[in-house]
C-alpha cells in the first residue's frame, strides 16, 4: 500500500527531518506512486553526499525525461556521475538527453565513456553504439 506507505514516512521525516534514509525512501515511494514533483523537490533537499545509491538521481531524471523535460533531467544525471563516477548509467542517460538537446559532441562523450565502463552484457549497450556510429 504505497499511499500508507508515503503516509508513515511522511510523519517519520517530520519527526527526523535530518535522517537521509527516510528522505531517499520517501522520495523513492513518491516517484514510484507517480508523485514526480514531490519526489523531486524531496531529493533536491538532501545532500548529495548522503545518497547512496545512483538510482535516486537516475530515477528522478529518467522521469523528467518521461516528461518531456530533457534540460531538466540533465542536473540529475549529473549528480548520479559526481557522486557515482565508476557507474555506467548515469552517462548513458545523460548521453541520451545530450542527442534530444543537439548537443551532440557532450552526448559523444558520455557515450562513449558508457561503453567503456559498462557490462559486457548491459541492455543498453548496443542502443550507445548505435548511437555513437550514427554522430560519429
Amino acid at each position: 500500500n504505497k499511499a500508507k506507505a508515503i503516509e508513515e514516512l511522511r510523519k517519520a521525516a517530520a519527526e527526523d527531518p535530518e535522517n537521509a534514509e527516510i528522505k531517499l525512501l520517501l522520495g523513492n515511494t513518491l516517484m514510484e506512486a507517480g508523485q514526480q514533483e514531490e519526489a523531486r523537490t524531496i531529493l533536491a533537499s538532501m545532500d548529495d553526499a548522503k545518497v547512496t545509491d545512483p538510482a535516486m538521481f537516475l530515477n528522478a531524471g529518467i522521469a523528467l525525461l518521461n516528461e518531456r523535460k530533457h534540460a531538466e533531467a540533465v542536473p540529475w544525471f549529473d549528480k548520479a556521475i559526481a557522486q557515482f563516477p565508476q557507474h555506467p548509467d548515469g552517462y548513458y542517460y545523460r548521453g541520451i538527453t545530450y542527442v534530444s538537446l543537439a548537443k551532440t559532441a557532450e552526448a559523444k562523450a558520455d557515450l562513449e565513456k558508457y561503453v567503456s565502463i559498462a557490462p559486457k552484457d548491459a541492455p543498453e549497450l548496443a542502443t550507445a553504439k548505435q548511437i555513437l556510429a550514427s554522430i560519429k
